[in-house]
């Protein structure tokens, strides 16, 4: 693709409950949120357009309604909204890129939901931020070309130098609830340990600046994912502390734990770094620096949207940041066994996001793939014999499905032992 060569792009997006009649953002908005400074040249700007989209809108009618110089190369949606599926987007003729929504739990429809969704749009492109881990379930499901891409891919393209002046403490900006159990449970942690945490909701924006003049940026995945406070700490010039995540989640690729930010796997660590941190702030500063020049070189929005969409316009596979952590989707399996491996592990990671530990008993002749589809959910303990205190067990029977007993059910004592005598 020629350098400054406008890409056409038609972006369809929902709202919980119905479609926005927006298909086109505001010219400027688009070009500042979606391709960035860097992304297209300031005098071509995108052609803007409102429809009325009725549920069952199909690609053909919507096509008959664009400019005549209007042609997308690019049709972008989300597997976030699922109650809609739009027909015939073929019809109008662009490559159709999916974001993979939100991974970790079932509000957003969880993953099966997603890949049926993905199937259905005939999407050709299919990427995700938040749940690298999760990627090889949609590879093993066929669907093509998935990949992962920085979070700083769907933050604003706002980039502060890390300030000398810092005059905030600990600093968190975000929501608290018993659904983000780890997040809380590490908050009230601190507040035990009478270390002060300034905790608030804010806009975006203003917590942007907060980092940027806070000592340390305290954040916490929801269940072992890599989320976009992460990286909009570092865009601010912030001192990331945060939970360390298994390496099939990405962070520990992108960002290094030695010299740019502060990682913690207990409480206990949790503390002695915290009081550590607000005792040597040169040492959170130096931290804060090494972060944002990473940061500035290679996640800067505008340079991964731009490399992003030139990549899918040559129909190749954008590589933002190394595709080969997790080679899981390699691990033969027979379809019985892939899909006995999703229905579990989404009942396990429901149960373990609000616990701070769940054990699995894995018994006997347990699938090689269902059992490593368990190993990114960092709060779950694998026994590989019968446990008498195990949350789950799982077994499989003669005819080779994977089945498991659930001790939160009052008969799951008496199952077990049947499956055994």
């Amino acid at each position: 693709m020629r350098p400054n060569t406008k890409i056409d792009h038609l972006k369809i997006v929902a709202y919980p409950g119905r479609w926005s009649d927006h298909l086109f953002e505001d010219a400027q908005t688009y070009l500042n949120s979606k391709l960035g400074a860097n992304g297209c040249d300031s005098n071509e700007i995108a052609k803007q357009m409102t429809i009325d989209i009725q549920p069952n809108f199909n690609g053909e009618a919507i096509k008959s309604k664009f400019p005549k110089d209007f042609k997308p190369e690019i049709i972008e949606l989300s597997a976030r909204i699922l109650d809609v599926v739009p027909q015939n987007l073929d019809a109008i003729g662009g490559k159709i890129v999916m974001k993979l929504g939100d991974t970790n739990h079932l509000e957003n429809g969880g993953i099966r939901k997603m890949i049926d969704y993905c199937k259905k749009v005939g999407s050709h492109f299919h990427w995700i931020y938040q749940g690298a881990q999760h990627l090889h379930f949609f590879k093993k499901a066929g669907l093509k070309n998935c990949f992962w891409v920085p979070p700083s891919m769907v933050i604003p393209n706002i980039q502060m130098e890390p300030s000398t002046n810092r005059p905030l403490g600990l600093v968190f900006r975000g929501s608290t609830s018993p659904l983000h159990w780890l997040r809380e449970q590490a908050l009230q942690s601190l507040k035990n340990q009478k270390i002060s945490v300034d905790m608030q909701v804010k806009p975006l924006l203003q917590s942007i600046q907060d980092y940027n003049l806070a000592t340390v940026s305290f954040n916490c995945s929801g269940n072992g994912d890599l989320n976009r406070r992460t990286f909009e700490i570092l865009a601010a010039g912030g001192c990331l502390m945060s939970d360390r995540l298994h390496p099939y989640a990405g962070l520990s690729s992108l960002i290094d734990e030695k010299s740019e930010w502060i990682a913690w796997s207990s409480f206990d660590e949790l503390h002695e770094k915290t009081k550590y941190a607000l005792l040597h702030p040169e040492w959170c500063l130096k931290l804060a620096e090494a972060a944002h020049k990473n940061y500035v070189k290679n996640f800067l929005p505008s340079k991964l949207r731009k490399s992003f969409y030139e990549a899918i316009a040559r129909n190749e596979i954008p590589e933002l940041c190394d595709q080969t952590l997790d080679n899981r989707a390699n691990i033969p399996c027979t379809s019985v066994e892939f899909e006995d491996a999703l229905t579990f592990y989404e009942l396990v990671q429901e149960k373990s996001r609000t616990r701070p530990e769940t054990i699995v008993s894995l018994i006997g002749n347990v699938g090689q793939y269902f059992s490593a589809c368990l190993e990114d959910l960092t709060r779950v303990k694998i026994v590989r014999t019968p446990h008498s205190n195990a949350d789950l067990s799982v077994y499989v029977d003669k005819n080779g499905r994977h089945k498991w007993t659930d001790s939160s059910q009052k008969n799951w004592l008496t199952q077990l032992k049947a499956i055994f005598s």
